[in-house]
């Protein structure tokens, strides 16, 4: 596929066509959070976000649509501040991980 997704700190997410520059597909759930970290599932179905609001947002790359928002909330594990990086285990495909600068991973 002839795909790249961007991320922006304006929070929008876009597909564009890398041949041709035009853009497939656009949104922007977020418009104050500014996107830092996206990264690919290894079999591309899952695309997952990551930014100022300290929330990874997962979305099926199928329907384009939000599968699932995380975010630390009592005794859930998670971020209190930015994200800066998200990654999806090559070996272990169902595992997300994201480092933030709450200085958790």
């Amino acid at each position: 596929m002839n795909v790249m997704v961007t991320a922006q700190a304006d929070g929008s997410l876009k597909h564009w066509h890398a041949t041709s520059g035009k853009c497939l597909h656009a949104r922007n759930d977020e418009p104050e959070n500014h996107l830092y970290a996206i990264d690919f599932a290894p079999d591309g179905t899952l695309l997952a976000t990551a930014g100022r609001d300290a929330h990874v947002r997962i979305y099926d790359e199928t329907t384009k649509s939000l599968s699932m928002s995380l975010k630390e909330k009592g005794e859930r594990p998670g971020h209190s501040n930015r994200i800066f990086c998200v990654k999806f285990n090559q070996i272990m495909p169902k595992v997300l991980v994201s480092g933030g600068w709450d200085n958790t991973i």
